[in-house]
């Protein structure tokens, strides 16, 4: 699958999406029209899922982050601070992925629903 970024209107692979973009255009697996995914309820939905994060420091100082109730959503760094900014990507990235798969099995968090962009 591609996504339109409707900003530009141009034809890209999901990874990576820019930061500067506002909108991705998810294809329709079921042949309804296109329409435009709205970036910034993704970003609100990674900055609601780091309010959930769960950290732990291993014996060698690393840091390992996780949001329970996202599966395979972790990411490690040398601070849990970079470990944080590590998993807001990952966070995103895995919400693009789940977009483009079609799941509809997004949890709400922070009152940010999105199984409504479908």
């Amino acid at each position: 699958m591609t996504i339109i970024y409707s900003d530009q209107e141009t034809v890209a692979p999901v990874y990576p999406a820019k930061a500067d973009q506002t909108h991705v255009r998810p294809e329709s697996p079921q042949g309804i029209p296109d329409r435009p995914v709205p970036l910034i309820t993704i970003r609100r939905y990674a900055h609601a899922a780091l309010e959930l994060v769960s950290s732990k420091q291993y014996e060698d100082g690393a840091w390992y982050v996780q949001v329970p109730g996202l599966p395979g959503v972790w990411a490690e760094g040398p601070t849990n601070e970079d470990a944080r900014r590590e998993l807001e990507d990952v966070i995103f990235q895995w919400c693009l992925l789940k977009l483009e798969d079609g799941d509809d099995d997004f949890p709400i968090l922070a009152g940010t629903d999105l199984n409504a962009l479908y």
